[in-house]
Formats: C-alpha cells, sequence, structure tokens
C-alpha cells in the first residue's frame, strides 16, 4: 500500500529525511514517533503528495507518485490537529465542499452517521469553524479525511486534543474500520497512543529510521530518541 525507497529531503541547509525506506502493508495501522524536528511530519506529506522528495522512490496502492499522483490522490486522505477548514463557513458547508470535490454521494447521511457514532450533537454540523473547540476540530479534520473512504489514511497528531473518551473513540472506530483494504499512517508525540492503537512502531531521529518493528513501552521508545 505504502513503499518508500532510499527518501532523501532538504529543507533550506537542513536534512529532513536521510535515506529512508519502509513498507506499509494491507490492514496496518503504523505508529510514527520521534523527536520534534525528526522529519515525521514531512514523511507523510511525501506520502500524500504534497512534498517531494530530492530523490527516492515513492510508491502508493502500487503506483509511482511522480508518474499518476491524480490517481493516487483518489485514494489517499490526510487530517491533522492544526488544520482549520474555511473559519466562516459551518462546518457541513466545509464538509459539503470536500464532497463535492471528492464526488461522495450521500455526504449528509454519511456524515450524520459519523458523529452519531462519536456523540457528538448534530449541532455541530451548524457551527461555524471558528467556534469549534481544539478538540471538535479535530474530529472534523478526521471527517473531512474519512469521506472519500481513502484505502491510506494519513494523521498527524489527530488526537493530540480530543479528551480520553473521544480519543478511544477513534481509536475502536480505525481500527475497525482497517481491514485487508486500508492502512493507516498515524504520527503521534502520545507514545502511550502508539504503543496501544498501532500494530507496528516506526521512530524516526534526525531524519533517520532507528526502530521498525513491534510497539514499544514509552519508555522503550524514549531511549531511540537523540
Amino acid at each position: 500500500m505504502i513503499d518508500l525507497k532510499a527518501i532523501n529531503k532538504t529543507l533550506g541547509r537542513k536534512l529532513i529525511l536521510s535515506n529512508v525506506s519502509l513498507s506499509v502493508r494491507p490492514g496496518e495501522i503504523v505508529g510514527i514517533a520521534g523527536p520534534v524536528g525528526a522529519g515525521k511530519s514531512t514523511l507523510l506529506n511525501i506520502c500524500n503528495g504534497l512534498i517531494s522528495p530530492d530523490s527516492g522512490f515513492v510508491t502508493i496502492i502500487n503506483l509511482p507518485m511522480q508518474t499518476n499522483q491524480q490517481q493516487i490522490l483518489q485514494h489517499i486522505n490526510y487530517a491533522s490537529s492544526s488544520q482549520r477548514l474555511s473559519g466562516y463557513a459551518t462546518v457541513m458547508e466545509n464538509l459539503a465542499t470536500y464532497a463535492l470535490l471528492y464526488e461522495v454521494p450521500d455526504a449528509k447521511i454519511r456524515l450524520a452517521s459519523f458523529f452519531e457514532h462519536f456523540g457528538v450533537p448534530a449541532g455541530l454540523l451548524h457551527k461555524k469553524i471558528y467556534r469549534l473547540s481544539s478538540g471538535e476540530n479535530s474530529l472534523v479534520n478526521l471527517a473531512k479525511a474519512l469521506l472519500n473512504n481513502p484505502n491510506v489514511l494519513l494523521l498527524d497528531e489527530i488526537t493530540a486534543h480530543m479528551d480520553p473518551i473521544l480519543t478511544a473513540r477513534v481509536h475502536k472506530f480505525l481500527k475497525k474500520r482497517n481491514t485487508a483494504e486500508f492502512v493507516t499512517m498515524l504520527v503521534s508525540q502520545n507514545t502511550k497512543e502508539l504503543q496501544s492503537f498501532c500494530s507496528r512502531l516506526i521512530v524516526l531521529s534526525h531524519g533517520r529510521i532507528v526502530y521498525n518493528g513491534k510497539p514499544l513501552s514509552p519508555a522503550r521508545i524514549k531511549t531511540y530518541y537523540a
């Protein structure tokens, strides 16, 4: 589903990613850990096509990103806790716009079901984006990313501002969704989340992969930070 080979990326004079190679198999939930500046978000943005690597090869759903980006974008999506949609439009107006872009049928029914699952009042759909709490904003961004039912879901600190109950519901929802047709890649500074939610863990330090294997305890994860 995701295959990166010898990825290198420099921004300005700073080396962000150095010779990064990894593969993500169908059905996996892969966590990305590492200290601030390790290259975690850059890695996600290379996977979603927002950033091009200086060298190396990106293959998503068995298609080379360099020559098939538009086709790939139909099957992937991205959400971050730091995203903000159009602030003076309502949640529903924003999501309806993305539903049109993604050519999603019955978007209102799908969104109502999504928010009902998380115990969010229906009134949230009519709330303006700038009035959302940080946790509500993250949930709306996740809803946007799930509109096209992507095979590859890329999440950057998506639960960072959510309370424990909402975070648990998000984990349960994503685990149930993540069948053999899908993969999820999650960047998080919450090492407990990475241990309990993910099926595999990758640790980045100074732009390099220093661990790639089974989830580790928070204390073990921190030993790879340098």
